[in-house]
């Protein structure tokens, strides 16, 4: 809990200084296609392997742990060698278009699978306090 008040006190700090149309325009176009501009040789990859094989690490075990919970929830099945492969060609495109990688959050997940009220509803709900603290903010 503190550590909540603590990140809330400094996000209000920073937010008291910067506003969104402070920080930069919106782009006129859509992303593009592009591979990353790094030199493809052993020191690139020395640099880089240890990083994202942890991210890639941390991300399928949630997924994965999502998928058994929402499995158990709904009693149907998944395929998570389909959901690895799908995961992981995903983030392979989106940074070549300069997006980051994601993966699946537990709590959203779980929290649209359980029954009644309708499962459309609930995402909406879940979202609500997050939109109207950003709406407070200022």
């Amino acid at each position: 809990m503190r550590g909540v008040s603590v990140s809330r006190v400094h996000r209000d700090r920073a937010a008291a200084h910067s506003r969104v149309a402070d920080l930069g325009e919106l782009p006129s176009a859509l992303p593009f296609f592009s591979w990353p501009d790094v030199p493809w040789n052993l020191e690139t990859l020395k640099i880089i392997l240890p990083t994202s094989v942890a991210l890639a690490a941390v991300g399928l075990l949630e997924s994965l742990m999502t998928a058994s919970i929402v499995d158990d929830m709904t009693e149907t099945p998944s395929n998570k060698n389909r959901e690895c492969a799908g995961q992981g060609l995903a983030n392979i495109v989106s940074g070549c278009f300069g997006g980051m990688a994601g993966c699946v959050m537990i709590g959203r997940c779980s929290a649209s699978t359980r029954p009644a009220p309708p499962s459309w509803y609930k995402p909406g709900v879940h979202n609500k306090p997050d939109a109207l603290e950003r709406l407070l903010e200022h």
